[in-house]
């Protein structure tokens, strides 16, 4: 790894995860005629000495989010008031302070109010995110998180009792710098939640469509634990909880008062393990994918044009077997995704009012009832119906 590993700062020459096909930046949708967009090699690696995944060091800038408008209002976990009612257990004082680390649009600091955290603050460095979530009566600040910017931040609000910090330590290129700025801004005796996708998913699991261009950490329970140890941090509670199809990592922590020790050999031998099987494995499920390919009826129809669709069809090599993506998102009905040709989003009723397609592709991970409504239609009308992870589990 040119920049060392970001979990033990080990310089040994990296290994890598998979070779995944060069492919489009994902979240970029095209309009009729827009130009196609620049192929992308990403390279996934692992370092020899602890385990730890991450994406390879970019040409490109790291991902800027001071544009991205992608809400998550309607991605909240079903467990989301656990974790609020969990902090409230944890809390210390009678009127707690709440930070949202990556606010987005304010949609967990509402159900924080609801709860009865009188005192809110949210970091979100999109401008149109964070303005939603000001108008959405939360203070906050709009900044990419960092040390530095923790430093500024304490001069203007007094510490966090309770620090939510949800899926946005995986996007983070310097995650000991980040996590640094959590001490700053967490009071004495608070807690902190880091939340991440389970990185088991990924190489044991075999869910490739979870390796992506924005995730630049992947971590496993080992990982994450020893990370939060290495800058600082007790782990206080470690689980795991389902999620649209794979797992999320959930992690309790209070600042350390004390060093503690650091054992990165305890379970290294199966998360390396994990990740030398992984490369072998999905080339083959690839290949078996693809000859399944040339044989489906046409025009295919996928489920889903998010990341995860958009990642799978490019890294199973079916990119050129795919003809339309099904997707109620209003933002992305009648846009493009781009694959060999430029694929039309259809939403759910434009689909079933059409012509039947000859194939559809269950790759809507995790949204469950939406596939099987749609499958139970499209298998009314006679249309091939294919789950191609199933071809992983023979």
């Amino acid at each position: 790894m040119g920049r060392g590993c970001a979990l033990c700062g080990g310089k040994a020459e990296s290994r890598a995860l998979a070779h995944m096909p060069p492919m489009p930046p994902t979240g970029r949708l095209l309009s009729a005629g827009d130009p196609p967009l620049p192929l992308r090699p990403l390279r996934f690696q692992y370092c020899p000495e602890c385990g730890f995944i991450q994406l390879a060091p970019q040409a490109e800038a790291a991902p800027d989010y001071r544009n991205v408008s992608r809400a998550t209002k309607r991605q909240l976990p079903s467990y989301v008031d656990d974790l609020l009612r969990r902090s409230r257990a944890y809390c210390r004082r009678e009127a707690p302070r709440v930070m949202d680390i990556g606010c987005n649009d304010g949609a967990f600091l509402d159900r924080a109010a609801e709860h009865g955290y009188a005192f809110r603050l949210g970091v979100e460095p999109s401008r149109l995110l964070a303005e939603v979530c000001l108008r959405a009566g939360h203070e906050t600040e709009c900044t990419l998180f960092s040390h530095e910017a923790a430093v500024e931040l304490a001069r203007r609000h007094p510490p966090a009792d309770v620090l939510f910090v949800r899926h946005v330590l995986e996007h983070v290129p310097d995650p000991a710098d980040f996590l640094r700025g959590l001490r700053v801004m967490l009071a004495p005796g608070g807690v902190a939640l880091i939340e991440v996708p389970d990185a088991t998913n990924v190489v044991v699991d075999m869910l490739g469509h979870e390796l992506w261009d924005e995730h630049l950490g992947y971590y496993t329970e080992r990982t994450l634990r020893l990370m939060l140890v290495r800058c600082g941090f007790d782990v206080l509670e470690l689980s795991t909880e389902p999620h649209r199809g794979g797992r999320n990592l959930l992690c309790w922590v209070r600042a350390a008062e004390n060093e503690s020790r650091i054992d990165y050999a305890a379970g290294k031998e199966r998360d390396l393990a994990a990740c030398r099987c992984f490369g072998p494995a999905w080339a083959e499920f690839r290949a078996r994918l693809r000859g399944r390919a040339a044989a489906w009826p046409k025009p295919v129809v996928a489920m889903g044009a998010s990341h995860p669709q958009l990642n799978f069809v490019w890294y199973a090599g079916i990119e050129d077997s795919i003809h339309k993506m099904v997707d109620d998102d209003e933002e992305k009905v009648g846009k493009f995704l781009q694959l060999a040709e430029p694929a039309g989003i259809v939403s759910t009723s434009g689909l079933l009012a059409g012509d039947a397609p000859g194939t559809l592709l269950l790759t809507a991970f995790g949204c469950d009832s939406w596939t099987e409504r749609v499958v139970r239609a499209m298998e009314d009308k006679g249309v091939l119906v294919v789950d191609p992870y199933a071809l992983m589990r023979r």
